[in-house]
């Protein structure tokens, strides 16, 4: 790939990049394990040949460090962060075009050295957006914005206070609970092990605090920030945490549709650590989620002292309303890592009355009373396509409709249901429905739907 582990490679990143259409990966050169108190590790980074990962990949050096990589990028440049061995951050800027080149270099890289960047500052991933890169550090009820500037030719660093107070903050020292095991899971501390995001020149995160004043409970604080470049401003914020869960090491996408996914681990005692989701959506500066969602179910304690440091969720570029999530959980023979797939589409549709009743057909808990296309289902009777079918539910494109022993053509456009008034003759059939309507009365003139009222029952999740 172009350069030479000297050690053990840890601490990898990846990120997709849909501007330039490749992969990034990130990951710290460790001479050895534990890594030495000083700067003798090494960044490395590489970049995928196609948009196809599996075709292979180019490397370079990027320079000196010593612990924790953190990857962000823009339409300029690639970002690289690491805590050094003085517990200063050292920061990389690499021009992208470099990294495209037929043969990647970091020759024209700039490196910074500050101890004003806050603990442990992610760079943004704003894959679209050019001229300066964010740099976001929390710590407790206080978030601090960084950037690098003037990104396409000479970079510059301004780690000045830029700062937006944020309530609740504490970190969560003692670690979560978990069943089966005394032994408490460490979760972070305030520090961002996942991406922070830039959409619609909004900035967006999530953390681990603690929740109460001994700082045993984690969860997760959300946060979205308004002109985080010029003048940063908390336009909203909110916590994750779940009747008796700790929850941890979160990530959060956003995609352009203001559609937004935090991934993340949980654990109690009742409950191993597992992986779980929320989905949100964001109306104005205003961001509702839903209730969690359990991904994957944890089988077992964990005990190794260190669950991980890492979460990760995204959206996919060519299909804006799927998200990808992946998280860690334990299985029987230690942590595991579970890949989730969590889709917005299609729309969901408006709430509904329906006699004298009103529910929300896209919520996967309501009970399903909702509505159906006259032509192309029949609650009431079977249908089949053509003689000697074996009789099934109504399916689009259907020609004919079973009741009394009797095939019964289904004319283009019309309700294939027996009319209340007549015997069933294809002369009692009434236009199709757009409408709601009562009980047994069918379809009305205009109509182009019919409404179900066979016994509720609950939607598939």
């Amino acid at each position: 790939m172009g350069v030479t582990p000297h050690g053990f490679a840890g601490d990898p990143r990846i990120l997709y990049d849909p501007e330039s259409q490749r992969w990034f990966a990130a990951s710290l050169d460790f001479p050895s394990l534990p890594p030495p108190q000083d700067n003798s590790g090494r960044f490395l980074l590489a970049v995928s040949k196609t948009s196809d990962p599996t075709q292979g990949w180019q490397a370079v050096d990027a320079g000196p460090t010593f612990d924790f990589t953190e990857l962000g990028i823009n339409k300029d440049g690639v970002y690289l962060i690491a805590t050094d061995a003085t517990f200063a951050v050292d920061i990389v800027s690499i021009p992208k075009s470099d990294l495209l080149a037929a043969t990647p270099t970091a020759a024209n890289a700039t490196t910074f050295k500050t101890g004003n960047a806050g603990l442990e500052p992610q760079p943004a991933v704003a894959s679209d957006l050019s001229g300066s890169e964010a740099i976001l550090s929390g710590s407790t009820n206080l978030l601090k914005i960084s950037s690098i500037d003037s990104t396409d030719s000479t970079p510059t660093l301004d780690d000045q206070d830029r700062t937006v107070v944020i309530p609740q903050g504490l970190p969560n020292f003692p670690g979560a609970t978990q069943k089966g095991s005394s032994v408490r899971i460490p979760t972070g501390n305030q520090s961002f092990g996942s991406n922070v995001v830039m959409q619609d020149g909004k900035l967006f995160g999530v953390e681990t605090i603690a929740l109460n004043s001994d700082l045993s409970h984690p969860g997760l604080r959300w946060f979205e920030i308004g002109s985080p470049l010029t003048a940063p401003v908390l336009l909203d914020s909110g916590i994750i945490s779940p009747p008796g869960l700790d929850v941890y090491y979160g990530s959060i996408a956003v995609n352009p549709m203001g559609e937004v996914v935090i991934g993340f681990s949980g654990s109690g005692p009742d409950d191993y650590p597992s992986a779980y989701a929320v989905a949100g959506k964001l109306s104005g500066d205003n961001l509702t989620f839903g209730d969690p969602i359990l991904l994957k179910a944890g089988v077992a304690p964990d005990t190794s002292g260190r669950f991980g440091d890492y979460s990760t969720t995204s959206y996919d570029p060519a299909n804006p309303s799927h998200f990808w999530t992946i998280q860690e959980w334990t299985s029987l023979t230690g942590w595991s890592t579970e890949i989730s797939e969590i889709d917005f589409a299609p729309p969901p549709p408006s709430v509904q009355t329906w006699f004298g009743g009103t529910g929300n057909f896209s919520d996967p808990t309501e009970l399903v009373a909702g509505w159906i296309t006259c032509r192309d289902r029949d609650p009431h009777h079977r249908c089949r396509t053509g003689p000697g079918r074996r009789p099934r539910d109504c399916q689009p494109g259907d020609t004919s409709w079973v009741t009394d022993n009797h095939t019964h053509t289904c004319p283009e456009g019309l309700d294939p249901r027996r009319d209340k008034h007549g015997s069933g003759a294809d002369r009692h059939f009434r236009p199709v429905s757009t409408k709601p309507r009562g009980k047994d009365q069918g379809c009305g003139r205009g109509d182009g739907k019919m409404a179900q009222l066979t016994s509720a029952r609950r939607r598939p999740t």
